[in-house]
């Protein structure tokens, strides 16, 4: 009998931290974005094209944008540092989207534009209009 109960404690103990383990998190944006090369009135060199939701019931008002980019071979794109961290004010009320277009001039230097892309875009920090936040450091939620 006394096993039987440490068995269904054990099992008590396993569903409760299972479903905390592997909750999924409301993500309150969506986004995506691309490299371009062509010159534009955003930049000279390269830029990033970007759209941005929000999926909340209050106004954005700064973000930051955090990706990565990578050569064809997997390699940093901008010698040792290969991550980009975008600070943006901009103002995207509830349930709107964001088409906009970043200049990244200043992160390139020998550009050869077929080799470049994205990865692992996401938001590690929203500000909205009544002054809360929303922290995702890491990108954690997009992994959920």
């Amino acid at each position: 009998m006394k096993f039987c109960k440490k068995i269904l404690i054990c099992f008590f103990i396993f569903q409760f931290v299972s479903c905390n383990l592997f909750s999924v998190e409301h993500c309150p944006y969506s986004v995506k974005a691309q490299l371009v090369f062509d010159e534009s009135e955003c930049y000279e060199l390269m830029g990033l094209d970007f759209q941005i939701k929000n999926n909340e019931s209050k106004t954005i008002k700064e973000l930051t944008l955090v990706f990565y980019v990578f050569n064809e071979d997997g390699e940093p794109s901008f010698g040792v540092k290969n991550n980009i961290v975008l600070k943006l004010k901009c103002e995207i009320p509830e349930g709107t989207l964001l088409d906009d277009c970043i200049p990244l001039d200043k992160y390139v230097y020998n550009l050869d534009s077929e080799n470049y892309e994205i990865d692992y875009l996401y938001v590690s920090k929203i500000v909205y209009e009544d002054g809360s936040v929303w922290l995702d450091p890491f990108g954690n939620v997009l992994l959920n």
